[in-house]
């Protein structure tokens, strides 16, 4: 998530970049469970309550920032469109008065081979690279074998700004006055990576590069 403050001519202004909050499926993988084997969406984990707690946290922290650095106050909240990362901007929108959060593809995880194999290959289990003997370089993996969405365009994982109002039963914001912001744009083009053409980290870059320009 990306929090951009804003002022008057000759008042200081600044970007907050963050990480999301908790999220359940490494929680799961830390009492031995595994919730990519049974989620329909593997890559796309929700926070768990505590992560929804940092994200709170994360808003109030920023406000202080602010405070402290003589800078005026959030003014725009955007975020990747993937979950944890929506709700952890919406809670954290909340804290500091921005009544809506824009969805920026630009910043959604870097689509390299480490992201698919933490949830596309049989197994997986959201460790980064692999789970162990799944690592990269240690074992090649069948296309039959891959989840169905590691095969199509990238932007396919991303849900849009409807989409994700559409969502039943998830919790952005505890159900506070935020919303999402429909009639933001992102800067980022539709995203063609795949397995197998995966993204660089060169390119990862410069598009996260271009969101806080």
């Amino acid at each position: 998530a990306a929090a951009a403050t804003g002022g008057e001519s000759g008042r200081g202004r600044g970007i907050f970049v963050a990480r999301h909050g908790e999220r359940i499926d490494y929680q799961w993988r830390e009492r031995g469970d595994n919730w990519q084997s049974q989620a329909s969406r593997p890559w796309d984990t929700p926070l768990t309550a505590a992560g929804h707690k940092q994200g709170a946290a994360l808003g109030r922290s920023i406000k202080r920032q602010c405070a402290e650095l003589g800078l005026p106050p959030v003014r725009r909240v955007v975020s990747s469109p993937l979950l944890r990362c929506v709700q952890t901007a919406t809670e954290a929108a909340r804290e500091l008065g921005v009544e809506a959060v824009g969805i920026e593809a630009g910043a959604a995880e870097t689509m390299c081979e480490e992201w698919y194999r933490s949830w596309a290959i049989p197994g997986a289990d959201a460790t980064w690279g692999g789970h162990a003997g799944s690592e990269m370089g240690t074992t090649s993996v069948a296309v039959a074998d891959l989840h169905a969405n590691a095969l199509g365009p990238a932007s396919d994982c991303h849900r849009t700004v409807v989409e994700l109002q559409e969502l039943e039963g998830v919790n952005f914001a505890g159900g506070g006055p935020v919303e999402l912001d429909a009639d933001f744009q992102s800067r980022a083009p539709r995203f063609e990576y795949q397995w197998g053409a995966f993204e660089a980290e060169e390119d990862a870059c410069l598009r996260m590069k271009r969101v806080v320009e």
